[in-house]
C-alpha cells in the first residue's frame, strides 16, 4: 500500500473544496512502485465539498504509457452528492476506484496516474473539474 499524496483543493464560486489521496493498494503487496495489470489495485480517498453542491461526482483513474501510445482512463467510480444546504460549510465523502484487468499494457512499463474528479449537476453542469498527479508508476 502506499500512502500520501498532497490535497488538490479547487474553487466552486466562492466556495472551495478539496480532493486527497489516501492510498493506492496491490493486493500483491510490495513493492508499492509496481502494480499488478492482472490482478488489479485500488485508489482511495475523500472530496471535500461545499454543502450546496448536489449532483453526481465522478471520480476516474487514467493511466498513460511514458513514451509510449497508451493513454486512457482504467476505472472510473459515482459519488451521489447529497441534498443542497444553505447552512453552508462542507461534507465529506469517501470515494475508491478499482482497476481489475487492464488489456493492452505491454508490461512492466513505466506509466503515469491521475486521478481526476468532476461534478455534474441535476441540470447537466459541470461546476467542477480537478486533477491530481499520483506520479510514475511501473504496471506489470
Amino acid at each position: 500500500m502506499t500512502e500520501g499524496w498532497g490535497n488538490l483543493i479547487f474553487s466552486v464560486a466562492d466556495e472551495s473544496g478539496t480532493m486527497s489521496v489516501h492510498s493506492i493498494v496491490d493486493p500483491k503487496g510490495p513493492p508499492t512502485h509496481v502494480l499488478d495489470s492482472e490482478g488489479g489495485f485500488s485508489v482511495s480517498g475523500t472530496l471535500e465539498v461545499p454543502r450546496s453542491l448536489t449532483g453526481v461526482g465522478i471520480v476516474s483513474l487514467a493511466v498513460e504509457e511514458i513514451g509510449g501510445s497508451f493513454n486512457q482512463v482504467v476505472s472510473r467510480s459515482t459519488i451521489n452528492m447529497g441534498e443542497s444546504s444553505k447552512e453552508g460549510g462542507t461534507v465529506t465523502y469517501d470515494w475508491e476506484t478499482a482497476v481489475g484487468e487492464i488489456p493492452k499494457l505491454k508490461g512492466p512499463e513505466p506509466y503515469r496516474m491521475t486521478v481526476s474528479f468532476v461534478m455534474e449537476t441535476p441540470t447537466g453542469e459541470r461546476p467542477v473539474a480537478a486533477g491530481l498527479d499520483l506520479g510514475i508508476f511501473v504496471i506489470d
